[in-house]
Parts: C-alpha cells; sequence; structure tokens
C-alpha cells in the first residue's frame, strides 16, 4: 500500500505519518529523502518512481509530499491524502520551530504557498489540526483491501493496464508512425482526435491493455487477448488470439517479449484458456520473432488474405502454444534481450 501525505509546511502531514507508522508499520520517506538512492538526482528518481509503483500493491509506505513537484512522482493508484491547516495554525507552528520569532520574509513566503495543493484529485482530506488519525487509518486500510477495479499486470519493467481517454496523446504519438500500423494492417493514425475514438471503439476489450513503462505510466504500446466472438482464430471459449505492437522508440529492448510472455501467463493461469493464437504478415520479421522468443510454433501459412484497411490482399502465418506447452517451456522463455 502506498499512502501520499500531501500538503504545506507545518499543516500536520509528519504527525499523520507517524501515527499511520505506528499503525501499520508502513515506511516512511519525506521530500527528497529519495536522493540518497543513487548518485545523480535522474537515477534517484527514476527508483524512486519503480519503487513507488511497486508498492501500490507491495510494502506499506508513506510519503511525505511537500512540494508540487514531487506529486508527479505518484504513480496510479496511491492513496492520495490532502493534509489541510488553516495559515495562521500554520504560522503558530512555523514560530515554535524558529524559537518565538517568525521573520517577515518567512511569513510571506508561506502566506503565498497557502493553498497551493487545493483543487488536487485526493482519496481523502485530512484536518491537519483536529482531525482523528486513527479514523483516517481504517478510512486507508479499508480503501487499499477493496477489490480492484480492474486488472493490471506487472513485469520488471513494464505495467499493462486499460486504456483511458487521457491517453489520446500517448496513443497518437506512436501509432501515427508509419512503421508501425501498416505492417500489422493498419493505417497510421491521423490525429489525437482518431486516437481518442479508436481508445473508445477499438481498444476496449474486454482483456485489452495500455503498454507502459514502470517509471513514467506512458502509454508507449498496445497488447491484448481477443476473445471468442472477437477473433477469426478460434470458435472456442477457452482458446484467444494474443495481439500487440509497440511505438518505434522502444524497438529493440526486449520490452514486447517480457509483455507478451507475462500475457501468456495471465491467458493461461488467470482466465484458464488451454491455447492461445497469434498472426503475422509476411514481412512482419519481428512480430515473427516476439512469438518465437516466447514459445509459439508454426501451424499454417494462408495466402491472398484480405486486408481491409490497407485495401490490399497479403500472405499471413499463425502460431500457437498450449497451455501444456507453455507449463513445460515457461522457464525457458524469453531469455533474449532483443526484439
Amino acid at each position: 500500500m502506498l499512502v501520499a501525505l500531501i500538503g504545506e509546511n507545518c499543516s500536520g502531514k509528519s504527525t499523520l505519518a507517524e501515527s499511520i507508522r505506528q499503525t501499520t508499520g508502513a515506511e516512511v520517506i519525506t521530500g527528497k529523502d529519495y536522493l540518497r538512492m543513487a548518485r545523480s538526482e535522474s537515477e534517484a528518481a527514476r527508483l524512486f518512481k519503480e519503487r513507488l509503483a511497486c508498492a501500490v500493491d507491495g510494502e506499506d509506505l508513506v510519503y511525505v509530499i511537500s512540494e508540487p513537484e514531487h506529486v508527479a512522482l505518484l504513480p496510479e493508484g496511491a492513496v492520495r491524502v490532502l493534509v489541510k491547516a488553516d495559515i495562521e495554525t500554520i504560522k503558530d507552528r512555523f514560530r515554535e520551530r524558529m524559537h518565538g520569532t517568525l521573520p517577515p520574509p518567512v511569513e510571506q513566503m508561506l502566506q503565498r504557498k497557502h493553498g497551493i495543493f487545493d483543487g488536487g484529485d485526493y482519496d481523502f482530506v485530512y484536518d491537519g489540526v483536529g482531525g482523528d488519525p486513527m479514523e483516517l487509518c481504517g478510512k486507508i486500510f479499508s480503501v487499499s483491501q477493496s477489490p480492484p477495479e480492474e486488472t493490471v499486470l506487472r513485469t520488471e519493467r513494464l505495467i499493462m493496464r486499460r486504456w483511458r481517454e487521457s491517453d489520446a496523446e500517448d496513443l497518437y504519438r506512436y501509432a501515427s508512425d508509419p512503421a508501425v500500423g501498416p505492417i500489422a494492417g493498419w493505417q497510421p493514425h491521423k490525429s489525437v482526435e482518431e486516437s481518442l475514438e479508436v481508445i473508445r471503439n477499438v481498444l476496449c476489450g474486454q482483456e485489452a491493455y495500455a503498454l507502459c513503462l514502470k517509471e513514467d505510466g506512458r502509454a508507449i504500446g498496445a497488447i491484448e487477448l481477443r476473445l471468442n466472438g472477437h477473433t477469426d482464430m478460434t470458435e472456442r471459449d477457452d482458446e484467444c488470439e494474443l495481439g500487440y505492437w509497440l511505438g518505434k522508440p522502444f524497438w529493440g529492448r526486449g520490452l514486447m517479449p517480457e509483455a507478451a510472455s507475462e500475457m501468456l501467463r495471465h491467458a493461461f493461469e488467470d482466465l484458464g484458456m488451454s491455447r492461445v493464437w497469434c498472426g503475422y504478415y509476411d514481412g512482419n520479421e519481428r512480430s515473427k520473432r516476439v512469438q518465437e522468443k516466447i514459445g509459439l510454433r508454426y501451424q499454417w501459412t494462408t495466402g491472398d488474405l484480405d486486408v481491409p484497411q490497407m485495401n490490399e490482399k497479403r500472405t499471413g502465418h499463425v502460431n500457437c502454444i498450449t497451455r501444456e506447452e507453455w507449463q513445460e517451456n515457461r522457464d525457458g522463455i524469453y531469455k533474449d534481450d532483443k526484439a
């Protein structure tokens, strides 16, 4: 569980963090404490964001935030708590810290920053003057124990989650590249508005996921298990088709075999599938290599296949893997680091 306590200096965050620590045993990290994780600030921030993302479903961690720029480090799934106090209370607490004095420049700074976190999206708003920390801990615990609203899949470097309308610009950035869509059978996107419509009407399947890097959570590709009724490769409910694409700047890093391997696990272990199919058009050597790396085996080739979006015919190749094959070879699948 990751809890972010967000608020101005002397609003009561540290006291609340200590209460949560005593109640849950959570580790507390404040402000730029994460800089100790690496020599360079950028590398420390990257490592810290990875740790925050892992904490959402793992260790209990409290991150105390006093500066707006640190809010951007938070991953989806963090419990966000706005800690508020009136300006006079904040001034009095600062005055105590400064042994009874409050220099005019400090007072002006406090006045200027008062309310800087108002208007954000928070799970809870806590009164840093008279709030009950135990009551808030109970509410936070209730949220953390609630069943997830959607499936989120994770690998060492990736998160696979449902598409959101806010992903439209990222989708357009990579789906507009003529090196990506045509080889897979679809036209490059022509506008952000088109990408938004694709999110609403195409990337909306039950098992359709945005492929995101853990370090920033932004969509860089798509991956999907097309279930019976949405694929022409099978008519069985216990079989499905795997489909995927990745933005060109991320080619050659082994990301797609990493993502596809997790999707196979999800298909066989979570969904109970007995077989997963996957195809590619003649000439798409990258897709062919991904399928080989994750253990799929060649089944057949078909010529003169209609490709409606491209208004042409192509040769298509079909591979598949059974649950038994996957179980037998899962430890040996995906050893290469380039795709």
